[in-house]
């Protein structure tokens, strides 16, 4: 462990040298992370039960991005003669030039329970429990320092990395906060960056992937995909023009009149969750058998069904209901991407599941079969190929890139699934553990590990649309969830649950 340390911070001792050479090292920043909808910081908080080597974080995620083309993370914004973003990498990183904007508050004299901020932070239960977040300006106290940028144009006019650092260590945990511009990565490629960092962070260095098409752009050479897409968003009735302001007018009566969203976090157990997706599955497979229709339902596809018939049936009225759900691309591409290495880049696509008011508030197992057979047609490599290259044409001519599809009367459901990206497993600080926080006898992650996280946009008011996130599972098998829902969809849910942990699926 000694060593460790040692070769870390005698890394980070290195970067102060002056450098040589003064030209930086430039990367493009390819069509997808130019989408105007990435220009916004991303903060995630990241809750351990340990007191963690703040510094030892620090040295070991530079140490990182000074490996191969990992250093693209620690490039400064700039914009070319043509206005388009670039990442403009340091010859060298110093206390002049860091790679990351790193900040410690170090409160060590206190236990998490005595902050004002931090004790709010959910924590794993034994039985399913709905629980809040701090307010968001609270939240926003952990997940970034005080002078964090407001904007992009901030970042690049005080020149600084886009990477932030910024951590809270008490006496028995430590809250880690971690922020960087949407445009440089999407939750694969924050998996990617928690695992390698964890290897760094352990001396296992030459375990660390490289990073492939940093300077040129993999999406950009790939072959042609569906030609249709325009028909195919019209299909979906995308939204534009006279159609779009009445639905954006609507919203904004309905976020003045109606009831206001809440977020909250939710957590099952273990033996609930799987209670909860192997019901809904059990109950998939009796409609096949009467239908004929085969079909494979996901842990994801489950859980979505679920949320988007709670949410229909908490409308003072049958709506249809448009599901908005992120899908990432690399899965649908895989034989064009070298498995063996990471690409720090965004390939986020989005699918959009069209609902009837009938079909919303039909039994979970029916809706499930209609979301999952609009989203199988999504999700091919000719879809995904089609919607990239849609984009693409699009990206540097409007200010809006993502299309807005459904009905002028639909519910809109954000959804997302992090389930596959797996980042609470993902990481592994035990290297930098001083002292362990919770007690043997009641810890159920290993030393060093998070009990959970929450990410959010740090600069942007809370949504009013309805979302969904599944965060993930934790080492206990638990799984953890995030939204915006209105209180009587949270309620429901809740209910729901309860009655799984009493043996009384509503379902």
């Amino acid at each position: 462990m000694k060593a460790v340390r040692q070769w870390l911070f005698a890394a980070e001792a290195v970067n102060d040298k002056k450098s040589i050479v003064d030209e930086p090292d430039v990367y493009p920043v390819h069509s997808l992370d130019r989408m105007a909808e990435y220009q916004k910081f991303v903060a995630t908080v990241m809750y351990f039960n340990d007191a963690l080597d703040a510094d030892m974080l620090n040295a070991s995620l530079v140490k990182l991005l000074e490996t191969g083309d990992w250093k693209k993370l620690g490039g400064r914004l700039k914009k070319d003669v043509n206005g388009r973003l670039q990442l403009h990498v340091p010859p060298r990183f110093s206390a002049e030039q860091p790679a990351v904007a790193y900040t410690h508050e170090c409160l060590t004299e206190m236990k998490i329970s005595d902050h004002p901020v931090a004790k709010s932070l959910p924590t794993h239960t034994h039985v399913p429990s709905l629980q809040p977040l701090p307010e968001r300006g609270a939240l926003r106290t952990l997940q970034v320092r005080p002078d964090f940028p407001a904007s992009l144009d901030d970042l690049m006019a005080e020149d600084l990395p886009p990477l932030s650092l910024h951590v809270h260590t008490f006496q028995d945990a430590t809250v880690v906060g971690l922020s960087w511009p949407h445009l440089l990565m999407d939750g694969v490629g924050r998996s990617a960056l928690m695992k390698s960092w964890s290897l760094v962070m352990a001396g296992q260095e030459d375990k660390v992937p490289p990073v492939a098409g940093a300077h040129h752009d993999v999406l950009s050479g790939l072959p042609a995909g569906a030609s249709d897409q325009d028909e195919f968003f019209a299909n979906k009735g995308l939204l534009r023009g006279v159609r779009l302001a009445k639905v954006l007018l609507y919203w904004g009566w309905a976020k003045l009149a109606g009831p206001g969203k809440v977020i909250r976090s939710m957590y099952l157990p273990k033996e609930i969750y799987d209670m909860l997706v192997g019901g809904i599955k059990e109950q998939v497979s009796q409609v096949q058998g009467q239908t004929g229709t085969k079909r494979y339902i996901s842990e994801s596809d489950a859980i979505t069904a679920w949320v988007t018939r709670q949410v229909a049936l908490s409308e003072p009225r049958p709506r249809p209901v448009t599901i908005m759900s992120l899908f990432n691309g690399r899965y649908a591409l895989k034989q064009h991407l070298n498995p063996d290495a990471v690409y720090l880049q965004n390939m986020v696509l989005i699918n959009y599941t069209t609902l009837s008011a009938e079909e919303a508030r039909d039994a979970v197992a029916p809706l499930a079969l209609a979301c999952k057979a609009q989203l199988s047609e999504q999700t091919s490599e000719s879809r995904a190929l089609g919607f990239i290259q849609w984009i693409s044409k699009r990206v540097d001519k409007t200010k809006h890139t993502v299309p807005l599809c459904g009905g002028e009367d639909s519910v809109l459901l954000c959804c997302n699934s992090l389930i596959r990206a797996d980042l609470i497993r993902e990481t592994r600080f035990a290297p930098a553990v001083l002292r362990a926080g919770e007690a043997a006898e009641t810890r159920r992650n290993p030393a060093g590990s998070m009990i959970n996280f929450f990410y959010g946009l740090p600069n942007e008011p809370t949504q009013f649309i309805n979302g969904f996130n599944i965060l993930g599972k934790d080492h206990s098998g638990g799984t953890w969830f995030a939204g915006n829902l209105a209180p009587q969809v949270w309620e429901a849910l809740e209910y729901e649950v309860k009655q799984l942990g009493e043996g009384k699926s509503s379902s």
